[in-house]
């Protein structure tokens, strides 16, 4: 359905929201998205990857999909201007999940869980600003209705970010929190991330990295899987050989933007992990976490109390 049946259609006395949710950057790539297609010779490789022909052509392609996904986003923004409607409506432009590539999706590291977040609305949002505020793509929800007009459910976990966007606050959240549960496997985690720290709570882990198919599938992981197999897999690569994982990681991101330093068993960091321990506890149990809340780094109990009953959960438990 084109574009412009929605716009033609729409209430013209209403507010109006529309979702487009593109497949693209979703796998599997092919040659022909664009022309000229990139350059797998100017891209990028990320530190979580190994630098082979075979991931650099990956990627390539991928950037392609992304290209496709952008040229799509300016036909919307030409019928916002061609309808007179662009300097009235607030424009969002985010992405769902990390980048679809091995120790990124379908993980609670950064490359998993740090998407795009870009918003237009004219004489709202300065051009060009940009915040480090930490925000949740939940967070959106209560944004459609704030700008809409409408009332903000007392139940609703998510925060307006309309006040972030027209420079009346710096910052929303002291802390924002991420899980993951199935993905084509069984790998349950929790996650909390705050300004400069972040804590993993993994529920299973007495397995290693689990892909998801369609990243085991992928040219990425081929070239990940057959450097392994010929002994040529360097650090930290080798990561991706554990067959077992921590049950608490603990990462310093200013520091260790990668995340390969685990700090869960460094005594400075205790009172930090304690802290962020209880807010994820606090979390999981206000919104009904089918899982226990986290056990401390040291796999001893974990105590934690809320509405002034002290409850004690164990290793155990999980």
């Amino acid at each position: 359905v084109p574009f412009t049946k929605f716009f033609e259609e729409r209430p013209k006395d209403n507010p109006f929201f529309l979702w487009f949710g593109s497949t693209d950057p979703h796998r599997d790539y092919e040659p022909g998205t664009v022309d000229p297609p990139h350059d797998p010779e100017s891209v990028k490789v990320p530190p979580h990857l190994p630098d082979t022909p075979e991931v650099r052509r990956d990627i390539a392609l991928y950037y392609d999909e992304i290209c496709r996904f952008d040229r799509e986003c300016g036909e919307l923004l030409a019928l916002l201007d061609e309808h007179g409607l662009a300097d009235n409506t607030l424009v969002v432009m985010s992405g769902d999940n990390g980048r679809p590539f091995p120790r990124a999706k379908a993980t609670l590291y950064e490359p998993g869980i740090r998407v795009p977040l870009v918003a237009r609305w004219p004489g709202r949002i300065e051009a060009g600003r940009s915040t480090n505020a930490l925000v949740s793509l939940m967070d959106l929800a209560a944004t459609w209705l704030d700008v809409a007009g409408a009332t903000i459910p007392e139940a609703m976990e998510s925060v307006s970010l309309a006040p972030l966007f027209r420079g009346e606050a710096e910052s929303l959240h002291e802390y924002v929190f991420c899980e993951r549960n199935w993905h084509d496997n069984w790998d349950p985690m929790r996650g909390v991330v705050g300004e400069r720290y972040k804590l993993i709570q993994n529920y299973r882990p007495d397995v290693g990295h689990l892909n998801s198919l369609d990243l085991l599938r992928s040219p990425s992981f081929e070239s990940i899987r057959a450097l392994a197999e010929s002994g040529e897999l360097k650090e930290p690569h080798t990561w991706y050989l554990n067959d077992s994982k921590p049950r608490v990681e603990f990462y310093d991101l200013e520091s260790d933007p990668g995340e390969w330093h685990n700090l869960a068993g460094d005594p400075g960091q205790a009172d930090r992990i304690a802290a962020m321990q209880q807010a994820l506890g606090k979390w999981m149990n206000a919104t009904h976490d089918f899982l226990p809340p986290p056990v401390s780094a040291a796999g001893g109990p974990y105590k934690d109390t809320l509405d002034g009953e002290a409850r004690w959960w164990h290793e155990d438990a999980q």
